[in-house]
């Protein structure tokens, strides 16, 4: 008879995480830095989770009266009293619930961690608002540790608050997907690249954008872009999938790039530009392993997740220069649709005559460990 397992240790991290998690991924945007955070942690041995999710949609004021308050404390009760000790309230939208928690949960012992993942915080500041600047000194005065996404703003905000700045970290938003999820996805590229079908010039080349139904996403220049450089390979086939997350939807801009993709469809077996979209994609890691390039368009932003996503699964990467992105995308400025053309021309060739290097994500991108080894030092503190 084998001798019995021995015990498994207790795990060092009991964290409990506030934010909106979604049941798999949705492209972009906070709530997939949440769930993937949290699902990270989950397959981590040393780790212990609890998700308190905290759905705040719309306008800050009314998602909040929608939200559920007397349900938050109860669940944060309940796991500190079963010796759960980090509370991490996730994004700047979780500042509301993390001002009325943790007046209560500091008093029990509990290691408060608030993180800014957006420029709203730099945005409120800047404009000297009273009752920002009022809130954001409580915060700093109950919290033990401070995210920020990148260092200028954390910089920014320490010389104004020199006080508090011993607590503030620069910690990026970027989390690998689970295992499970990035074996899924990498299946499904290799499944690609194997198939007889697949050859770059029998199938389509798909370009994907990623967004929302936001002006500031310009999906209408890579349309222009792309009709331009398919005109100059009238017998290839380009195909545009536009993957638009539904948390926030202009209706007007909806409507514009709806009408621009139904005046690209030619007749089967023909060349020239399909565009098609597709609302919340159940998995965007697979999306992008199906397409051949990622353009991510948007005029503003604060990373781009889906420009590591490409890189990390070796599919080339343009983006807009407006924030700080993955290392190995080919960049360009705003409505510079010379410079966009250029890139995608470049992309496109090196398909074509499979000249396109090796492309892959480097592991300093992930900030998962950043997050766990900030998540082992409050535990022992």
């Amino acid at each position: 008879m084998p001798p019995p397992a021995p015990p498994q240790p207790p795990p060092a991290v009991k964290a409990v995480l506030f934010g909106s998690f979604v049941p798999g991924s949705q492209p972009g945007g906070i709530t997939t830095h949440c769930t993937r955070l949290a699902e990270r942690l989950e397959e981590t041995p040393s780790c212990a989770v609890r998700r308190v999710n905290i759905k705040l949609r719309g306008p800050l004021r009314r998602s909040f009266l929608r939200g559920n308050p007397a349900a938050w404390l109860c669940a944060a009760m309940r796991a500190r009293l079963s010796g759960f000790h980090l509370f991490h309230f996730n994004a700047s939208s979780r500042s509301l619930p993390f001002l009325i928690l943790a007046p209560l949960l500091r008093p029990l012992g509990a290691r408060l961690i608030l993180s800014f993942h957006s420029g709203a915080l730099s945005a409120s500041l800047g404009r000297n608002d009273p009752l920002a600047i009022a809130l954001f000194r409580v915060s700093l005065a109950l919290a033990h540790r401070v995210i920020f996404m990148n260092q200028r703003e954390s910089a920014a905000v320490a010389l104004r608050f020199p006080r508090h700045a011993a607590k503030f970290a620069a910690i990026g938003p970027f989390v690998l997907p689970a295992l499970k999820d990035r074996e899924k996805a990498l299946c499904r590229k290799d499944l690609q690249g194997r198939d007889p079908g697949a050859a770059p010039r029998d199938r389509p080349y798909v370009v994907a954008c990623m967004g929302a139904w936001l002006p500031y996403y310009l999906f209408e220049e890579v349309i222009t872009v792309l009709q331009r450089v398919s005109k100059d390979f009238p017998s290839s086939r380009f195909e545009l999938r536009i993957a638009a997350a539904l948390f926030n939807i202009d209706p007007a801009y909806k409507r514009k790039i709806e009408a621009a993709a139904r005046l690209c469809r030619p007749a089967a077996g023909e060349g020239g530009l399909r565009v098609t979209t597709e609302e919340n994609v159940a998995d965007p890691l697979v999306f992008l392993a199906d397409c051949d390039l990622l353009v991510r368009s948007s005029s503003v932003d604060s990373f781009g997740l889906c420009v590591a996503e490409a890189l990390f699964l070796g599919k080339p990467a343009i983006a807009t220069d407006v924030c700080r992105r993955a290392e190995g995308a080919l960049l360009y400025t705003p409505h510079d649709l010379d410079a966009l053309e250029a890139h995608i021309r470049l992309s496109y060739q090196r398909h074509r005559d499979g000249t396109q290097p090796p492309l892959s994500l480097p592991e300093a991108e992930d900030d998962f460990p950043r997050l766990l080894r900030l998540y082992g030092e409050e535990a022992a503190a």
